[in-house]
Formats: C-alpha cells, sequence, structure tokens
C-alpha cells in the first residue's frame, strides 16, 4: 500500500470528534435521504437527523471511548475497514425510519417500532432518549444503545480478530444451558443475546427483574455477573481487557443487589 493512502487511512481511522466540536453534515455518501448530522468515533461515523439533540452524538462519542478503552487496538479500526456506523434514532421518531431499517415496515408480522429501539449489525443504532435517559424512555434502567453495539462488536470484530473468542463464547453459552442459569431470561434463547447481555451486565448497565420475568433474572452488575456465570463473566472480562470503567449516569448498577424492578417497586409504595 503506497505510504500516502496509508497515512491517509491512518488518520480517518483515528478521527473523533471532540467534546467541543460542532456537530457536522455527514459526506454525501452517507446522507442517504435522510441523515443530515454526523460525528466520528475514532473514524465509525455516528448518523442521525435534524430531530436528534446534538448532545446524543458528544454523549456516546464519551462513553465509547470509556468503554473500549482496554480493548485489542484492532478492534475500532476492524470496524471502520468494514464500513460500520452508527445511527441515533430520534426520541420521536420509529427505528423504521432508518434508511437501513425502513425494510422492517414490509414485515407483516411484527411492527417493529414498537418491538424495538436499535438492532446491532454492520449499521449499529440506538435510540437517543436511552442514550440521553429521558424520562420516557421505554428502556428505563439500562443501555440498550451498548447491548446493540455489543452485537456489532461480537459479529464483525471480535469474533474477526480474535480466533478463541467465538468457541469461547459457545462453550460459555453451552455451560450455561446445561447448568441451568439464566431460565426465563432473553438472554439464554441465542448465544449473540447471551454476550450482549453479559456485556451490559459486566458494565453496570443491565435492568432486572425478580423473579426471572422472560426478559431479566436478578443479575444486574459485574459483581453478580462473576458469581452466577463466572465462564461468561472470564469472557467479556478478556475481551474488554479488564476495563475497571463502570457505567456512568441513572442506569448505573454498581453495588446494587436488587432488581431495577423491585427497588422501583419500593420507591412507589415507600417500602
Amino acid at each position: 500500500m503506497p505510504l500516502i493512502l496509508a497515512t491517509l487511512l491512518l488518520a480517518q481511522a483515528s478521527q473523533t470528534t471532540g467534546p467541543n466540536d460542532p456537530i457536522e453534515a455527514p459526506p454525501e455518501n452517507l446522507k442517504q435521504g435522510f441523515y443530515t448530522k454526523c460525528a466520528y468515533f475514532k473514524g465509525m461515523a455516528i448518523l442521525g437527523n435534524d430531530k436528534v439533540d446534538d448532545r446524543a452524538f458528544h454523549k456516546i462519542i464519551s462513553v465509547f471511548d470509556k468503554f473500549l478503552a482496554k480493548c485489542d487496538p484492532r478492534v475500532m479500526p476492524t470496524l471502520v475497514k468494514g464500513g460500520t456506523h452508527y445511527s441515533i434514532i430520534a426520541d420521536e421518531d420509529g427505528q423504521t425510519s432508518l434508511p437501513e431499517l425502513a425494510y422492517q415496515r414490509n414485515d407483516p408480522n411484527m411492527d417493529w417500532d414498537k418491538r424495538a429501539r436499535g438492532m446491532g449489525g454492520k449499521s449499529s443504532s440506538g435510540g437517543e432518549e436511552n442514550i440521553l435517559e429521558y424520562d420516557n424512555d421505554r428502556y428505563k434502567g439500562e443501555c440498550i444503545y451498548l447491548h446493540e453495539f455489543s452485537h456489532t462488536l461480537d459479529r464483525y470484530a471480535f469474533g474477526r480478530i480474535d480466533p478463541t473468542f467465538r468457541p469461547e463464547l459457545k462453550a460459555a453459552y453451552q455451560n450455561a444451558k446445561d447448568s441451568g442459569l439464566w431460565k426465563n431470561t432473553y438472554g439464554i434463547g441465542a448465544e449473540a443475546e447471551y454476550f450482549a447481555e453479559g456485556v451490559q451486565m459486566y458494565f453496570d448497565c443491565a435492568r432486572g427483574g425478580y423473579p426471572a420475568n422472560g426478559v431479566h433474572n436478578e443479575i444486574i452488575n459485574r459483581e453478580q455477573l462473576k458469581a452466577y456465570d463466572p465462564k461468561l463473566f472470564a469472557l467479556v472480562d478478556r475481551t474488554f481487557g479488564g476495563n475497571p470503567w463502570r457505567y456512568e449516569g441513572k442506569y448505573n448498577t454498581t453495588g446494587q443487589q436488587e432488581s431495577y424492578d423491585v427497588r422501583l417497586r419500593k420507591q412507589r409504595t415507600g417500602g
């Protein structure tokens, strides 16, 4: 590769919008007739329309920087090389407003705007209200935008740069099923969800439910995950380089030993 081209690619891969930098218009090839705002995290475009508050761009960049601080340095260049970008869904929009997810409008069996607020994949996405923790967030109490980005990391980075990642994940997931862990939870239904849910718990931003409610159980933070499912904990810990950072904000669950649902009931009843 010519030196000039290599230098240009390296510069693009390291491009990050600073905390005081303006959110600008995206390049023409990313607009898709919809996106009007763009920021960058280590070369990966973060896109949204005019309805998205600029604070959501700055916050997600700050969170991603801390979230991935101890990961293999090849992670972001791998995503950028693969064409990954992140889309922020405006609070007042549905996810099918995104060009990448517009096809979901044609699903006769599912109203995807009611079903979800973001997807993981080559084009990952999350809701403005979840990023900024608005009171109307339907996923109040958990960080769904990191959950969805974890799917992207799983498929398009970790599994590509680390030959041991996929076998270790498969083994941990099989062990969890064989051991009867995570019964009646969303995470046990699929290997990918098992990992993404584990990432949320590792970074102390998972919502709980007790007893298990078909989505969550009482495991909501790193200490609980380590005690309950050591194999999943070990994989996430290794993959994220033993990162000591925990999610910062209203959805943080550090040190909490009871589920969000239980705490919410106590707050409402005064118990």
